[in-house]
């Protein structure tokens, strides 16, 4: 068993370090969010992925999303309130996990959205510039998934990185 987790851990690391290259070889802002969360998505195999730039309190900047097929794309109301709501947890709590998205009452005030984008389990991390405690935050990944779904804590560590 444990062999069968190290090559998975190894894959994970595999995967994050073709991401990191990827996203290096963009030119702008807009690059990498779109790259991010086409890569993180389809290797992660989540119904949506999100990655948005937003300072606290502010309306998004910029929003990318990845979507897998059958899926609509998402309309920009949903994105924005869907951003706005889980970067102000994420910048609140670090990592936002939650597996019952229709019925958590943190997210009421965006039940619509999440209706719409037919969220059952949501992962969200803050974007965040520097490596300190001090750091700012930039924006938020939004990575869901319309089925029910624990995120392992070794996932949430290797997106992490």
């Amino acid at each position: 068993m444990a062999a069968a987790n190290d090559a998975s851990d190894v894959t994970s690391l595999t995967k994050v370090a073709e991401i990191t290259r990827k996203l290096y070889h963009q030119g702008n802002a807009e690059g990498v969010l779109k790259t991010a969360a086409n890569e993180i998505g389809a290797n992660w195999k989540t119904a949506r992925c999100i990655a948005a730039l937003r300072k606290p309190g502010l309306p998004p900047s910029s929003v990318q999303e990845y979507h897998t097929d059958g899926l609509i794309p998402a309309s920009a109301a949903a994105l924005v309130s869907l951003v706005e709501a889980l970067q102000d947890l994420a910048v609140a709590r670090g990592t936002v996990t939650i597996g019952d998205a229709k019925n958590a009452g943190e997210l009421m005030g965006v039940r619509h959205a999440i209706e719409e984008l037919q969220i059952e389990s949501v992962l969200a991390l803050p974007l965040t510039e520097g490596n300190d405690s001090n750091s700012d935050q930039i924006g938020v990944l939004i990575l869901t998934q319309n089925t029910s779904r624990v995120w392992q804590p070794s996932e949430v560590l290797v997106i992490r990185l």
